[in-house]
């Protein structure tokens, strides 16, 4: 994501104000470390303004909160950009 960031010319401090996080949990997001909500990566991806799944894209493993479980199945790349995911909701969730 920090060259994502980079490439856009935004900065840490204008990308985590944009989407509303600490600049502190953005940065280490950037070194990978931490473990960011579904809502966190969607943020960041509409001040970024990339598809959600660019920033999933590269995980191997499924990303998701308690509860919620979310994997990129194909990201697509027609006019329109539209990705799918696999989602798993627990009950009550």
């Amino acid at each position: 994501m920090q060259k994502l960031r980079q490439d856009k010319g935004v900065s840490l401090s204008q990308l985590a104000a944009g989407a509303g996080i600490a600049k502190s949990n953005l940065s280490r997001l950037e070194q990978g470390n931490g473990n960011p909500t579904l809502d966190t990566i969607w943020r960041l991806a509409k001040q970024l303004d990339v598809p959600f799944g660019q920033l999933v894209q590269p995980l191997s493993a499924s990303v998701g909160e308690k509860g919620v479980e979310v994997r990129l199945i194909e990201q697509g790349q027609g006019i329109p950009n539209v990705d799918a995911y696999w989602m798993s909701v627990a009950p009550n969730t």
